[in-house]
């Protein structure tokens, strides 16, 4: 469950700045890591007594950008994961764009109240 301090950025940057990176380089963000939230609705019984297929419905979505150079770090290897590569450098002759989608299972939030993490404004906002 995400916390009430969180907050809701619209759009991502493509890229990390110079300024704000260690090695004075800059990053491109050529990997998206999408997460879905989702939880497992109640059953229902059928007609005839039976209980009815499992439903489950989506309560959250987010989207973290990533630079990854993918000459370092393929996409297809059995364990990648964004957080273990090298980051691409706008110098880079080739750009490898990526995503990768993880499903979590999130039964503290409701239906009803998936969309509060967007309705909640900040006093920067």
């Amino acid at each position: 469950r995400q916390s009430t301090n969180s907050a809701v950025q619209v759009g991502f940057p493509l890229v990390v700045p110079k300024s704000t990176t260690m090695r004075g380089e800059t990053f491109i963000n050529n990997h998206l890591a999408f997460t879905i939230s989702y939880n497992k609705q109640p059953s229902v019984l059928l007609k005839n007594g039976e209980p009815g297929p499992e439903k489950y419905r989506i309560v959250g979505f987010q989207v973290t950008p990533y630079s990854i150079d993918h000459e370092e770090l393929q996409c297809s290897a059995a364990k990648f994961s964004p957080d273990n590569g090298k980051p691409l450098v706008t110098s880079a002759k080739k750009v490898a764009w990526s995503y990768s989608v993880k499903w979590v299972e999130d039964a503290n939030v409701d239906w009803s109240t998936r969309w509060d993490v967007y309705l909640r404004s900040t006093a920067t906002e």
